[in-house]
């Protein structure tokens, strides 16, 4: 369904978000 796909997605976003945001990205 939509909302399947919908969920995996975000889920799939928000790791990836999460992943960035504990990197020292701003340290470079």
């Amino acid at each position: 369904s939509e909302d399947e796909i919908y969920n995996q997605f975000e889920q799939s976003a928000t790791s990836q978000i999460s992943d960035l945001l504990l990197q020292p990205v701003f340290v470079s």
